[in-house]
């Protein structure tokens, strides 16, 4: 599966500011949960018809995360971002601009997506809430996106998306916990543990 696809994930994950009463009422509980959090870690299954599927995790915390999956660990801890791509034995360092950061760190788009998308209730039925998100911008590269959020503990269970290539996204969640505050080692690449990685410095 292309690389951006798995970074879909971060750039929608939480997606969640609204617009009518209700909506707002519902996503100010989640960002608050959120911002609130030590630490927030999941599962995922991210699929398309075209590229299949990929599992993987993800912890996030504050504007910092790491993502895992078979193919790429990504590192990010507030200013500087490591890659690793395994087949490739290759870690990229990236200091990555805001454009950059939007679509990878849910935290740093959060305020965006209330100016760049319209947003509402598609509904509410069987403990949960479902929300419509579509792009005011033609040019962006998620169109659609419909995420649906548990209504008790306020997190999200599933997303789907709709690219600008019309191609559709699936995302699944699952062990979605709140967890406990991480060094800032945590989020920063460690080279003593990939020894024989080429180190490709893009700053």
């Amino acid at each position: 599966m292309k690389h951006s696809y798995t970074y879909i994930l971060f750039s929608v994950l939480f997606i969640l500011l609204p617009f009518t009463a209700h909506t707002e009422s519902i996503m100010e509980k989640v960002a608050s949960k959120i911002s609130s959090a030590p630490s927030i870690e999941a599962d995922y299954i991210l699929s398309s018809v075209a590229d299949g599927s990929v599992a993987g995790t993800l912890v996030i915390s504050g504007d910092k995360f790491k993502m895992t999956s078979p193919d790429i660990t990504s590192w990010y801890d507030g200013t500087t971002q490591w890659t690793y791509v395994k087949s490739e034995q290759e870690v990229s360092v990236v200091t990555p601009t805001p454009e950059e950061l939007a679509m990878v760190n849910p935290f740093i788009i959060i305020n965006n997506f209330k100016k760049n998308y319209s947003v509402k209730t598609e509904n509410t039925q069987n403990n949960t809430v479902k929300l419509s998100f579509t792009t005011k911008n033609k040019a962006a590269q998620i169109q659609m996106a419909t995420i649906t959020i548990d209504a008790a503990s306020l997190l999200p269970k599933s997303i789907d998306l709709v690219m600008s290539d019309r191609r559709h996204v699936t995302i699944l969640l699952s062990k979605i916990n709140i967890g406990k505050k991480l060094p800032a080692s945590f989020f920063r690449f460690d080279k003593t543990r990939y020894p024989n990685v080429e180190i490709i410095d893009l700053r």
